[in-house]
């Protein structure tokens, strides 16, 4: 019954997000007073995406550790660029302020799901996925404050404490109970379905965030720059394939992991220590990200016969 249910939920992600969202605008009220809950939905994903590979799984590089190395790099220093670069032509505003937010945030944690509906490497995509939020723990503060740090009073210790609490330390709690004990794989697509159904339930609250914002024409830039942000992500992630083998099966692991960023990790940096207002740029983006990410998945698999999970 479990795995029926976490099957329905992932093959119709992207239905249940375009949902989530309407249904989080309509009734406001509701999403707003669930939004304390976002910190524990963030640890929710990662627990669920935790339990899908071991440790031993995640470290093992097997003759790819240049390809995951440059990508990570071009990850963490070219995104943060652009993000900054579409910052530099926004109205210095809270609102755009939240687009750095989104460019210091790591993988998105469901770009692995993306890539296992996509039919691409699973493997690949979660190892980038977990190594890009565990260096983000570190990275995504020392980036605001380069960004920021002389015009708004960053906590820089209580960024990575929080990052550390509610991403890193659930992630390789559940992956150390799957090495530990063999028989949680098999129920892998429970896991996948648990991480699925906090997206859904994170896109309410957001859907609930943005309707305390009227259409201005600055609100329609951050949209502009936020889909700009999410396609330039995308681009570079077919880059790094085309200029690494373009192997099949890392085509769609390499465009996920890359032009997918943690929306929820930028709106709980965003609420807690940017200014208000902050969070209407993830919010934007977490619902044009999944949704082009749902597209994309649609448009790849049937390029692939068959799930293309090769070890690497």
């Amino acid at each position: 019954m479990l795995k029926k249910n976490a099957n329905f939920i992932t093959n119709n992600l992207v239905w249940l997000i375009s949902l989530a969202g309407v249904l989080g605008f309509i009734a406001a009220p509701v999403s707003n007073f669930l939004s304390p809950l976002t910190p524990f939905l963030l640890a929710l994903m990662m627990a669920g995406s935790g339990l899908t590979l071991s440790l031993p799984q995640i470290l093992s590089w097997q003759g790819t550790i240049r390809l995951t190395f440059i990508t990570l790099a071009l990850q963490l220093s070219l995104l943060p660029l652009l993000g900054w670069l579409l910052y530099y032509f926004l109205p210095d505003t809270p609102l755009a302020i939240g687009l750095l937010a989104l460019a210091v945030a790591p993988s998105e944690i469901t770009s692995a799901l993306m890539t296992m509906l996509g039919g691409g490497n699973q493997a690949l995509a979660t190892r980038l996925m977990a190594f890009s939020i565990f260096l983000s723990t570190f990275l995504a503060p020392l980036w605001l404050e380069v960004f920021l740090g002389r015009s708004i009073p960053l906590d820089l210790g209580g960024m990575v404490l929080e990052l550390g609490l509610v991403i890193t330390l659930p992630f390789l709690a559940t992956s150390g109970l799957r090495t530990r004990y063999k028989q949680l794989e098999n129920y892998e697509t429970e896991a996948g379905g648990l991480s699925a159904l906090a997206v859904v339930l994170l896109i309410f609250i957001v859907g609930g965030s943005i309707s305390g914002f009227s259409l201005n024409l600055e609100v329609v830039w951050v949209a502009v720059a936020c889909l700009v942000f999410n396609l330039g992500g995308y681009l570079l992630g077919l880059l790094i394939w085309y200029f690494s083998g373009r192997r099949p099966s890392n085509l769609v692991a390499l465009v996920f992991s890359t032009g997918m960023r943690e929306f929820g990790i930028a709106t709980t940096l965003a609420l807690n220590f940017l200014p208000k207002g902050a969070s209407l740029a993830p919010a934007l983006y977490g619902l044009i990200m999944m949704l082009s990410a749902s597209i994309i998945a649609t448009y790849l698999k049937p390029l692939f016969p068959k799930h293309l999970e090769q070890p690497i």
